[in-house]
């Protein structure tokens, strides 16, 4: 029988109780994250159709296998959004009751939490624990989704078919699975809820393909990934696309900072691109790098720009400049790759290193700041710092 967790919020009992197959699947508890504790809950559950009810009503349409349900709620009374917290206290339960499979409806689009939600996904991992999660329905990159780790799902339209899937290997927006499931509509006390609306909600029906599929052996996340392909439905939706192709068009309104860099110096740039992104993060600011060379570590918070050959790196700077909720971009190209592919003018401030010498003419509006160790660290962050509160 596999353990199946909902992080979400309160859960209508009785009616999930109304749905399960006897002795095929039952639930397992109710908790709720309360004073730093995960307890079990005590006071009278809700009779409403509360968002967890209709996640848990659509597994349980597409599960086909024993499953123990069990119910951790994070949010709190009156809250528009649970807290980080919260979020990493349910998860660590997880771990500590050996869940095999966890649905995550809720995500942060803020890099700042990365770190933090980065080691405990990595906890889950290396006890073989699945976590299926929702994108942002803001179309931002959202966490735990788009770590490598998780399958991150994102609704689309499909009419005319009742449920599936599109894997995607590659993604430039990092989600795995677009999913579809029947337009549909329940009546509960008098109120009506529609089915097919928002990414949490096509999330749990992958969930439920992929509990059948750890019951049948699939059993790490390398096998789960290779049959969700192998049993992707192969008609392809154009929505996607429109969405990337507004953030193409769309100016840049945060600064980009440019690091240049040449075949000797590349982990060096790298390590400098690392203490300004945390410097950033200590002043509270949220930053992104794109890296012609380092490979995509979110854990890190970078990206690769030469993954997805399909787009253009302009294309691509312009796509995470509005996909990421960041205050700012940091791009680490050499000297060659930044005139094959962007303008200076595309940047705000490009760092170099004193043996680097360019003769390209300089915009009178663009500002070149020199990075020496001898100067020291701060001095050099202040520059920065200095430089982009004049532009911004």
């Amino acid at each position: 029988m596999k353990k199946v967790a909902f992080i979400d919020g309160d859960i209508n009992i009785r009616y999930i109780e109304s749905m399960i197959i006897p002795d095929i699947q039952r639930i397992g508890g109710v908790w709720s994250v309360s004073n730093n504790l995960v307890i079990p809950m005590i006071e009278r559950l809700p009779d409403a159709m509360t968002h967890a009810t209709l996640c848990t009503k659509i597994f349980l349409e597409y599960v086909n296998c024993e499953t123990e349900l069990f119910f951790i709620d994070i949010w709190h009374a009156n809250e528009s959004k649970a807290s980080l917290n919260n979020l990493l206290l349910a998860l660590h339960w997880c771990f500590e009751h050996k869940i095999d499979l966890v649905n995550l409806s809720i995500g942060t689009t803020s890099v700042l939490d990365v770190p933090c939600i980065f080691n405990v996904i990595n906890k889950l991992l290396a006890e073989n624990i699945i976590i299926v999660a929702a994108c942002s329905n803001d179309n931002k990159l959202t966490f735990p989704a788009s770590f490598d780790n998780v399958i991150s799902v994102k609704l689309i339209e499909n009419k005319g078919k009742k449920a599936g899937w599109i894997f995607r290997e590659n993604s430039i927006d990092r989600i795995d699975v677009y999913g579809y499931i029947e337009n549909d509509a329940i009546e509960h006390n008098g109120l009506h809820y529609d089915l097919s609306c928002g990414n949490s909600l096509v999330t749990p029906m992958i969930s439920a393909k992929i509990c059948n599929l750890l019951s049948e052996g699939h059993d790490s996340l390398k096998k789960i990934r290779q049959k969700l392909k192998e049993t992707s439905d192969m008609h392809c939706t154009q929505q996607h696309e429109d969405i990337y192709n507004k953030y193409f068009e769309e100016n840049i309104e945060i600064p980009i900072i440019l690091i240049l860099t040449d075949n000797a110096n590349r982990n060096e740039i790298h390590k400098l691109a690392e203490k300004i992104l945390l410097k950033f993060s200590e002043c509270h600011y949220s930053g992104i790098c794109l890296s012609e060379q380092a490979k995509t570590n979110m854990e890190e918070k970078t990206l690769n720009l030469m993954d997805f050959n399909q787009y253009h790196p302009l294309k691509k700077l312009k796509f995470y400049a509005h996909y990421c909720r960041v205050d700012y971009l940091l791009v680490e190209s050499s000297k060659t790759f930044l005139f094959e592919n962007f303008s200076i003018n595309d940047f705000d401030l490009i760092i170099h290193l004193p043996q680097q010498s360019f003769h390209e003419k300089k915009n009178e509006n663009l500002q070149w700041i020199e990075f020496s160790e001898n100067e020291g660290f701060d001095i050099f962050f202040d520059k920065i710092y200095t430089s982009l509160s004049q532009k911004y």
